[in-house]
C-alpha cells in the first residue's frame, strides 16, 4: 500500500432471502401469499372489471377467513355482512343475499310461493287515499313486457290479492294494494347511477325479486324503490 494505511473493506451484503413481493396497490392481483394470481391481461383496472374479477376470484378460490381487511382495502372491496363473501358492489349484493334474513322467500312445503300479507304490512297504505295520483302517475312508465321467467311469481302476486279481495270487497287496504301493483312490481329498472363495480340484475331477476318482497309484505321498500316524483317533475 506504499506505506499507507490498509483500506477498510465494507462487509459483504447479507444473503438475499426469497420473499414473495406483494403486488402494487394499483393492481388487482390476488394478495393471498400462496396464490398471487394476476387478473387476465384483457381486463382494465380503470373500468371496474378487474375489481369485479378479483372479488369473484376471492369468492371461488379462497375461504373468507383468508381475505383480510388489508386485502379488501387495497382493492376497494368489502365482505357481505350476511354470507361473509367478497364483492365489489357489496350493498347491492346484501339486498339479494340468500343469507339475508330479510330476503327469505316465503314458500310452502312443496316450494311454492306463499304470501305473508298481514294487517301490519297492509297498514302502510293507510296514509294514501284511493283517489291519490300516487297510484296512477306511474302509468306509461312501467315495464311494458313482463319477463316470461317471472310469470309464475307475478301470477302469484295477483291471485293472492284478488283472492283476498274477493272474500272482502269492503277492505280498502286491499283495493289500494291492487291499484299499487303496477308501481310495486313493474317500475323501471333504475333511474339512479349504479354503484361502481356492482352487478346488474336482469329484468327477470329484478321482477322476481320484487314479487318476493311483495309477498313478504315489504310494500314500503317497493313503493320507494324508484324515484317517480323526479320523472313526474321532468314531464
Amino acid at each position: 500500500w506504499l506505506g499507507g494505511p490498509a483500506p477498510v473493506l465494507a462487509p459483504p451484503p447479507p444473503p438475499l432471502v426469497p420473499h414473495p413481493t406483494p403486488p402494487p396497490a394499483h393492481t388487482y392481483a390476488c394478495r393471498v401469499p400462496s396464490c398471487r394470481m394476476p387478473p387476465p391481461p384483457n381486463l382494465s383496472a380503470h373500468d371496474g372489471k378487474a375489481r369485479t374479477w378479483l372479488a369473484g376470484h376471492y369468492r371461488s378460490h379462497h375461504v373468507p377467513a383468508a381475505i383480510t381487511s388489508e386485502f379488501l382495502t387495497a382493492a376497494r372491496l368489502a365482505k357481505c355482512q350476511h354470507c361473509c363473501l367478497t364483492y365489489a358492489g357489496v350493498k347491492q349484493h346484501e339486498n339479494s343475499c340468500r343469507s339475508n334474513p330479510a330476503r327469505a322467500t316465503p314458500v310452502d312445503s312443496q316450494g311454492a310461493l306463499v304470501d305473508n300479507l298481514t294487517d301490519t304490512s297492509l297498514a302502510f297504505f293507510d296514509q294514501f287515499d284511493l283517489s291519490s295520483t300516487d297510484f296512477q302517475h306511474c302509468a306509461g312508465r312501467t315495464i311494458m313486457h313482463p319477463p316470461r321467467g317471472a310469470k309464475s311469481h307475478i301470477h302469484r302476486c295477483y291471485t293472492s290479492v284478488s283472492a283476498r279481495l274477493s272474500a272482502n270487497l269492503d277492505d280498502l287496504r286491499l283495493w289500494k294494494l291492487l291499484f299499487a301493483l303496477p308501481r310495486l312490481l313493474f317500475a323501471p329498472l333504475s333511474n339512479r347511477p349504479a354503484t361502481d363495480g356492482a352487478p346488474t340484475l336482469s329484468i327477470t331477476a329484478t321482477v322476481r325479486r320484487r314479487c318476493e318482497l311483495f309477498l313478504s309484505g315489504q310494500f314500503e321498500v317497493l313503493w320507494h324503490a324508484h324515484d317517480w316524483d323526479q320523472l313526474r317533475l321532468s314531464t
